[in-house]
């Protein structure tokens, strides 16, 4: 949750922030306030962007003023002890002495710099390594999250394709697998007219029956419990069910002959189908 501290500031007050901001590097007053604030409560973030970008400011030269003084400070204090005691005022007034005195001074702040210069190098060397480890758990991230998503895709695509099979296996391929299917065993079919009016475009035989609703068989099957019902000559039923050779037969043959739709024509000594069936 965040929350806003609104502080009325007079003008002289408001202009002294913003130029110790700029010294301090801040383009935003605001966040050099946040910054304050932060340092006091022991709460400041570690950023090595802004920490690098502050680097890079001193490397170009771009030195805050607070850190120029403290530096010019430094110089003046150690050329001013060292540069007495080792050039005689009358030779400062020579050209030559001119010379040496700016070499003097040369040498002076580039000692004086080189243990700031190791400072900087040092702490570039541990922002680059940092930058370095970030960018490796960036990959790491971003490896597990592809590979994440590569197995949430390849988990929904195997349910599609499952579901598509199961869709082109619940009819004529499911038919044909089965043989025979009764209307009263279809529990999870909802639209089941168009069910089977697709098994009887697909050329099953639909028959219909009291107790188990609509039957549909493959023709293959049709054909075969014909050759059982021309065989039988006798009319007796249990004849006929000893020679059927699956329950689903047996079942196809009790429930056309409780409906009526299959009877035993002794004048013509065969089964006979109601012309509804044929």
């Amino acid at each position: 949750m965040t929350r806003y501290v609104l502080i009325k500031l007079p003008e002289e007050l408001y202009e002294e922030l913003e130029k110790r901001a700029r010294e301090e590097g801040y383009t935003l007053v605001s966040d050099f306030v946040r910054d304050i604030i932060n340092r006091e409560l022991g709460k400041t973030p570690f950023n090595p962007r802004k920490l690098e970008q502050r680097i890079e400011r001193i490397e170009n030269g771009d030195l805050p003023p607070r850190l120029q003084d403290a530096i010019w400070r430094l110089i003046e204090e150690a050329l001013s002890a060292k540069l007495a005691s080792q050039l005689p005022l009358d030779e400062v007034s020579s050209v030559e002495s001119l010379e040496k005195l700016n070499k003097k001074i040369e040498r002076e702040i580039q000692k004086l710099l080189i243990p700031w210069t190791e400072k900087i190098d040092d702490l570039a060397k541990r922002i680059a390594q940092l930058t370095e480890e970030l960018e490796e758990i960036k990959e790491k991230v971003n490896t597990e999250k592809t590979k994440e998503e590569e197995e949430v895709s390849e988990r929904k695509q195997r349910r599609m394709d499952e579901h598509k099979e199961r869709r082109r296996f619940t009819a004529l391929d499911r038919l044909k697998a089965q043989g025979i299917i009764f209307e009263s065993d279809l529990r999870t079919i909802k639209f089941k007219d168009s069910f089977f009016e697709k098994l009887r475009k697909g050329g099953a035989k639909i028959l219909t029956t009291s107790r188990y609703g609509r039957i549909a068989v493959h023709p293959d099957v049709w054909e075969k419990f014909l050759e059982v019902l021309n065989e039988s000559t006798s009319g007796d039923d249990a004849e006929v069910l000893e020679k059927l050779d699956s329950e689903a037969l047996k079942m196809l043959f009790s429930a056309l002959r409780e409906d009526g739709l299959l009877i035993f024509d002794r004048s013509l000594g065969r089964w006979v189908l109601e012309e509804s069936v044929e």
